[in-house]
């Protein structure tokens, strides 16, 4: 049994004590992905960034034809040879 363990007046009861750690670290990814998700939310609707999340430009436009598109496809990853 763990030494941060304690036994209780039955002999099924056991208390175990916790350091916290993974719980404040749940918490401040928790977190971090609500800021990122706001900071998003809001320069897709106000059109530009209000929040900072770190971007250094602006994203890369795809080309606009179907076939620049499809181009590569069958190297891309999760895509089957043959189903």
């Amino acid at each position: 049994m763990d030494a941060r363990c304690s036994h209780g007046s039955d002999a099924t009861l056991v208390q175990c004590s916790d350091t916290g750690r993974p719980g404040h670290l749940g918490f401040l990814l928790a977190g971090a992905a609500m800021y990122t998700a706001w900071a998003l939310l809001f320069e897709e609707t106000r059109g530009r960034a209000v929040l900072p999340v770190g971007r250094i430009g602006p994203a890369r436009a795809t080309s606009s034809d179907l076939a620049g598109q499809l181009r590569d496809i069958e190297r891309q990853a999760g895509v089957r040879r043959t189903l």
